[in-house]
């Protein structure tokens, strides 16, 4: 699928939330500004007032509009998939080249098919999407393996039968640790993402509008599992993917089996990735955040100005409708920021295991 279709995607996304969120959403707004006006020219601040013929207007509205909504969804959801999005598996040979396999003796190559298997495990373990809950442990291992077999022949491994048994176990744990750094450090830079989406719904009132995120194990808000998702959609349509296969590759090269490295680099990156993510969530999250900013000040001054007005009344629809309508806009920078992301993480991993085998 192409990077353009999915931003098309998210903008329809958007756009099917405002057709079918914004009608009740629009009443909701002018039954409380109603209610408030009414409130404050009478000067009646009776709180049922405001709170039970909205409450009655709004499920009306929804009973009368449910029809339409339901419409809406089922027509969006009908609607045929771009030849894009029709599942096309990309090649590896362009990343991996596979290479051929050279049996010497059945031991000696299960072995070092198991050392090649083992960077690559750690990675996929703990790497966003590679590390998916969804994505059963049997498929890791087997993408795992099936990728080892294609290193196979192109990397420099120790001579099988003259490395002892305790060295082996010592380049394992080395294997073991140069891949879950990687993917730690591609997952704590690829979270900026999941804070961007944390950090909106905080300020438009949806951090109650949350679910289990079966990946951490919490509470998400949903807007942060949705750009979460687009996220990686996003990452496997720029083939994302296979350039992260191809630095696991590269890595082989400047962090040879069995030799030292620079643990020290792992920790400084690790370090640095933490700093990267809020840097990138910061500036991915202005342009909306900025918006319900000025909206909330909007709220703020009428309030005050109209305490019957309250936030209830008028506030949490207005700063809602809002921040659906300020996803919908930003559809195109955001996407273009994650793009830039991506490929700002794919550098950081690079220069990360180049550090790593200096010296």
């Amino acid at each position: 699928m192409e990077f353009d279709s999915n931003i098309e995607s998210l903008r329809a996304a958007f756009w099917q939330i405002i057709i079918a969120s914004g009608p009740i959403l629009g009443v909701a707004l002018t039954v409380g500004l109603v209610i408030g006006i009414l409130q404050a020219a009478t000067s009646i601040n009776e709180m049922t007032l405001s709170f039970v013929p909205k409450l009655v207007i709004v499920l009306a509205a929804m009973a009368a509009l449910s029809s339409f909504m339901m419409q809406e969804m089922t027509d969006y959801f009908r609607t045929d998939p771009p030849a894009e999005m029709i599942a096309q598996v990309p090649t590896l040979d362009d990343v991996l080249g596979l290479g051929g396999l050279e049996l010497q003796s059945l031991i000696d190559f299960m072995l070092v098919l198991f050392l090649h298997t083992l960077r690559l495990s750690a990675f996929f373990l703990s790497a966003p999407f590679f590390g998916a809950a969804a994505i059963p442990v049997q498929v890791r291992v087997i993408v795992s393996v099936a990728i080892a077999f294609g290193f196979y022949g192109l990397i420099d491994v120790p001579d099988p039968q003259n490395l002892p048994f305790l060295s082996t176990i010592e380049v394992a744990l080395i294997e073991v640790v140069i891949g879950l750094s990687l993917g730690l450090a591609f997952t704590i830079a690829f979270s900026a993402v999941a804070l961007t989406g944390e950090k909106i719904a905080a300020s438009a009132g949806l951090g109650f509008a949350a679910q289990m995120d079966p990946n951490s194990g919490g509470q998400t808000p949903v807007i942060s599992q949705f750009l979460n998702l687009f996220a990686i959609a996003a990452f496997l349509s720029l083939d994302g993917h296979l350039h992260m296969i191809g630095l696991i590759r590269m890595s082989y090269e400047v962090l040879p089996l069995g030799q030292p490295f620079k643990f020290s680099a792992f920790i400084t990156g690790g370090l640095a990735a933490a700093g990267h993510m809020f840097t990138i969530a910061s500036q991915l999250m202005l342009p909306v955040v900025s918006i319900l900013l000025l909206a909330n000040i909007t709220v703020g001054v009428v309030t005050r100005s109209a305490p019957q007005l309250n936030l209830f009344s008028f506030g949490f629809p207005l700063t809602i409708l809002t921040c659906f309508v300020a996803l919908y806009v930003s559809t195109a920078p955001f996407a273009s920021g994650i793009a830039e992301m991506i490929e700002f993480i794919l550098e950081f991993i690079e220069d990360t295991i180049g550090e790593a085998g200096v010296g």
